[in-house]
């Protein structure tokens, strides 16, 4: 699987998703969760990030 530049994904998720215009609790974090330093072959969505969330998708 190709690999993709994190600010190219960033980038079409907000313009796609529109974190911003939610209304949510307050220090709520929509949006990026975790980064890294290379390439992306995978995504996970969640409603809460967790240690869990993050191994099953580097799992799949």
């Amino acid at each position: 699987m190709a690999k993709v530049k994190l600010a190219n994904i960033v980038t079409h998720c907000n313009q796609t998703l529109k974190p911003e215009s939610f209304e949510d609790w307050p220090g709520a974090m929509n949006g990026l969760q975790v980064e890294n330093h290379g390439g992306v072959s995978r995504i996970a969505a969640a409603v809460d990030a967790t240690p869990a969330t993050v191994k099953k998708t580097i799992a799949a």
